[in-house]
């Protein structure tokens, strides 16, 4: 999740009310509860019939401004079914999927500026045309055991 820039869409997620929200979340994964899904239908719920991960640890790099993060894949249909769409892509993954923040929060329509901001979760969607998307990086993927290990 980029801070302070401007996705297409015209949102911007300032640090000022990203990091406060981060917090929460952190109790969240802190205590096991924070899932994932592939591809989200709705933005403020989490289904359980398509949960495909778990986050394990996020955080603020100060450099970047950005949130990173890992996660963990579980052994759910979904679980199952990206560790099988990761394999397919292994070769040219990068391209194809990203993590994608899923947040709730009040937007001013003039500025685009994101206030009283709420993270929910971190899922995977297919990669669009965003530079601002967060990639999942090919190298820190184990193919072999997929669904035991993190992906960061």
């Amino acid at each position: 999740m980029y801070l302070d820039k401007a996705y297409p869409n015209g949102i911007i997620y300032p640090k000022e009310a990203i990091l406060p929200a981060l917090e929460k979340v952190k109790r969240d994964i802190a205590q096991g509860n924070c899932l994932g899904e592939i591809s989200p239908e709705r933005e403020d719920l989490i289904s359980l019939a398509r949960v495909s991960h778990r986050v394990t640890e996020v955080w603020y790099n100060g450099e970047k401004n950005t949130i990173d993060g890992t996660i963990a894949i579980l052994e759910t249909p979904r679980g199952k079914m990206l560790t099988e769409m990761l394999k397919g892509f292994k070769t040219d993954f990068d391209s194809t999927f990203a993590i994608a923040s899923r947040s709730i929060g009040n937007v001013n329509h003039e500025t685009g500026v994101v206030e009283n901001c709420e993270l929910i979760s971190f899922d995977i969607v297919l990669k669009g045309n965003s530079p601002l998307m967060k990639e999942i990086p090919k190298k820190t993927i184990e193919w072999k055991d997929l669904p035991n290990e993190s992906i960061e």
